[in-house]
């Protein structure tokens, strides 16, 4: 804009520029500063204006806010908002934290509280077992000894008398009279071991039943045979014996451990014997109340007991020095009780001091048949067999590697009459067996140097099926005795052989009838 351009000139010119502005089409913009200000210098000296107010409020300027300290305060409004959210975000995770960890340092000490009733109670185990190991301890200590005088006693006996049959200028009577002694020590040295072997397996849990069929009145009379013997062998022969039994109720045959019942009674008598010195002792069965239940029991008139003692003698052993004269560790009774609870049985006692004792055991049975025997056509209750069984027309093979007993196998059986062959190994014994088919029975030792029992019972039963074979062991496990039965023997004996086992044996199977 020139200055010697007139009034009139400028307020033309912004009318024809006018005219071309298209508003509609085009935003108004604005001009540079230093324009306007060139502008209102030139309208000032023409006295066209009055400087009242400052250019900045009449220029118009996009990049210039109308409402700037309006909106430093929203601004500051914002910020505070978001200061105050991140401020309550980042308590709200410090609380939430906090509460995590609260709740992790409560189940840790839950878990402290926990491990510190678990120290205290194995604090407290340990503690009692120490005390029960020190009376473990005490008990081993004196079960050792009691049972270490136990069996030095008989063992002592055996040796000397042995050592007194072997002078030359004995008499007959004293050698006798040593003989019965002898018989006696190992009588009760093998009654203590078999109970600490039948200990032992109960309390190990090692039983192993061996389910065979048993006649009752076989059984009494077996019991009333075992009792007469110890009777006889223990110099108490003035002592009566009664027997209660009705035949035509108890002739009929269960399944069960027949071992088992024998071991039972055997310890009752042992004990009834050992305590009883005049009177009598009695033996009976009959059913019980309770259906599918047998009632034994075995009386005797001897010193009885005080009932509070009576509640113990199932419970415990007694490991204190003998003062009643009989010298036992009362392992027996402790015995007859576990087996009894093996056979899911219920055993007590009535008794009292200087009155005598009656054990009672109530057991359950299978009954699988009535007897095939000719028992209940007997006048007596017990049909008692004491001498051999004449067997003059049966063949007999012993399999048995120790000469020793073959020796006494074979002196029982001559007593019978039979014939008797006798080979050492497993092998001689298939080979004989195939030679010679004609042997009625076979005694077959389990445990053979050359080869098992067991695997020669096989070959043999390859051959023939009908022979008789009884298996002949030591060992005290069932699972021997079940694994004979399966390869196909047909009974058991066990060692050491009584005279009474090996008749009823053989009256089982090689005499039909004998009156």
């Amino acid at each position: 804009y020139k200055t010697t351009k007139s009034l009139d000139h400028l307020i033309y010119e912004s009318q024809k520029v006018k005219e071309f502005v298209k508003p509609n089409y085009i935003n108004i913009g604005h001009s540079n500063k230093g324009r306007w200000l060139s502008m209102m210098e030139t309208l000032l000296q023409a006295g066209l204006i009055s400087k009242t107010k400052p250019i900045d409020e009449l220029l118009y300027n996009p990049n210039t806010r109308k409402y700037s300290a309006l909106s430093g305060r929203w601004y500051v409004v914002i910020l505070g908002i978001v200061l105050v959210g991140v401020i309550l975000f980042h308590f709200w995770h410090i609380k939430r934290t906090a509460k995590r960890n609260n709740l992790v340092i409560n189940n840790h000490k839950l878990q402290v509280d926990d491990l510190r009733h678990e120290i205290h109670t194995l604090t407290t185990q340990l503690e009692e077992t120490i005390e029960r190991n020190k009376d473990l301890e005490s008990f081993k200590e004196s079960l050792l000894s009691n049972l270490s005088f136990e069996i030095r006693t008989p063992l002592n006996n055996i040796i000397g008398y042995s050592e007194l049959l072997n002078d030359p200028k004995i008499k007959p009577c004293q050698a006798l009279q040593f003989s019965k002694e002898i018989n006696k020590s190992c009588r009760l040295l093998q009654n203590q071991i078999d109970n600490l072997i039948d200990l032992s397996k109960l309390e190990s849990n090692q039983f192993r039943l061996v389910y065979q069929r048993i006649n009752m009145v076989e059984l009494m009379n077996t019991l009333q045979i075992m009792l007469l013997n110890e009777l006889k062998l223990f110099d108490k022969e003035h002592i009566a014996i009664k027997a209660f039994i009705d035949p035509n109720e108890i002739d009929f045959d269960i399944l069960s451990d027949k071992n088992l019942y024998k071991g039972i009674f055997q310890r009752l008598i042992n004990n009834a014997i050992k305590f009883t010195t005049k009177g009598y002792i009695e033996i009976g069965i009959r059913k019980s109340e309770r259906d599918g239940y047998l009632l034994f029991w075995i009386q005797d008139s001897g010193c009885g007991m005080e009932p509070e003692k009576a509640k113990e003698v199932f419970n415990r052993l007694d490991t204190e020095e003998p003062t009643d004269g009989f010298g036992s560790l009362h392992m027996g009774l402790p015995v007859v009780k576990g087996i009894v609870d093996l056979l899911n049985g219920k055993i007590w006692i009535e008794t009292a001091e200087g009155t005598g004792t009656t054990v009672n055991i109530e057991i359950p049975y299978t009954h699988i048949g009535n007897s095939k025997s000719n028992h209940s056509k007997k006048a007596s209750p017990f049909y008692i067999h004491q001498d051999p069984p004449k067997l003059n027309d049966k063949k007999i093979l012993i399999v048995e590697d120790i000469q020793s007993n073959y020796i006494l196998l074979n002196r029982m059986l001559e007593e019978t009459g039979c014939t008797v062959e006798h080979t050492k190994t497993g092998e001689e014994a298939i080979k004989m067996f195939e030679q010679n088919h004609d042997f009625d029975l076979i005694f077959m030792d389990l445990r053979l140097a050359d080869m098992d029992g067991i695997e020669v019972t096989r070959h043999i039963r390859k051959q023939n099926t009908q022979v008789i074979i009884v298996a002949q062991t030591a060992y005290s496990s069932g699972v021997k005795v079940n694994m004979s039965i399966e390869a196909g023997c047909n009974d058991f004996i066990t060692k050491p052989i009584s005279r009474i086992d090996l008749f009823n044996i053989l009256r089982k199977y090689l005499v039909k009838d004998e009156s």
